[in-house]
């Protein structure tokens, strides 16, 4: 019986360290959620590829809990009327890449040109499962401006297409922010107020292209704020800029993956256990 006592013991301690080892390592790999790197921004299209592809103007790939959670999310401007919008990877030049892969958090910088018009530059920043976006929006043509710049965003959460839910804050306080959730993932943007400068938000359940970016000659509408389904959305910004004057976007957008793993493996854990327990009874 000391010996059969002893080896149930043993048993449930082994049991019990792997478990946690289990619980341990699933813990670190939801963790690990992020974009493979690294970024590459090349030619006058405007390529840029951390498993996110600005190839063909649109960010199309991010990986977090071994997912692809991004169909497409890209940029848009316009001077002087709110749209039609042009893609900012149609704009003349592509100059003045850098990027930063040996430091913590890893990012990338790169300024796209319109000759005579504008000048867009975008700085990524990837931290964990956060992608921060710093976009400066400068005024080049020589003379005042206004002039408009738009994000368009299309999440497939959690590889369930069909199934997305969108709610938009506008501006309240020191930021606004939209929620997403879909397959059990969540989105959540987070907005700081551009000073001097105006911000709009439309949502839009036609999982396409919508408003100025899709041909409109109208802002968003600010009003739209919901959506489900194929469910997609747009932020606006602009601002009245002076020659050489110009206006800055900061965004957090942070995906959020559930450890269903981790509930699975306590329960076989506590199953495993009674069924030794059950086992020492029997013998």
């Amino acid at each position: 019986m000391k010996n059969q006592k002893k080896s149930f013991v043993s048993r449930a301690r082994m049991l019990r360290c792997a478990l946690f080892t289990f619980v341990f390592a699933g813990c670190v790999a939801q963790s690990q959620a992020a974009i493979t790197f690294p970024f590459t921004l090349v030619g006058t299209s405007g390529t840029l590829d951390a498993n996110l592809n600005l190839g063909s103007g649109t960010l199309n790939n991010w990986q977090v809990g071994g997912q692809n959670q991004l169909v497409n999310q890209w940029f848009y401007y316009n001077v002087g009327s709110p749209g039609p919008a042009s893609s900012i990877d149609s704009m003349s030049s592509l100059g003045s890449v850098s990027t930063n892969f040996s430091g913590a958090p890893p990012k990338v910088k790169g300024t796209y040109t319109q000759t005579g018009l504008v000048q867009i530059t975008p700085t990524f920043v990837l931290n964990g499962n956060t992608l921060s976006d710093t976009i400066q929006v400068k005024n080049v043509s020589g003379a005042t401006q206004t002039i408009y710049f738009y994000q368009y965003s299309d999440f497939d959460l959690g590889n369930a297409p069909g199934s997305q839910t969108v709610n938009m804050f506008p501006i309240s306080g020191t930021q606004a922010e939209v929620d997403q959730s879909g397959g059990g993932v969540t989105l959540q943007t987070l907005l700081q107020p551009v000073s001097g400068g105006t911000m709009l938000m439309q949502a839009d359940n036609g999982g396409a292209l919508f408003g100025p970016m899709n041909g409109s000659g109208t802002s968003l509408d600010n009003t739209t704020l919901s959506a489900s389904g194929n469910a997609v959305f747009a932020i606006e910004w602009y601002a009245t800029l002076a020659n050489n004057a110009s206006f800055t976007i900061s965004e957090n957008q942070i995906i959020t993956v559930p450890e269903p793993t981790t509930l699975a493996l306590i329960s076989s854990g506590i199953l495993a256990l009674g069924w030794l327990h059950r086992r020492r009874r029997v013998g």
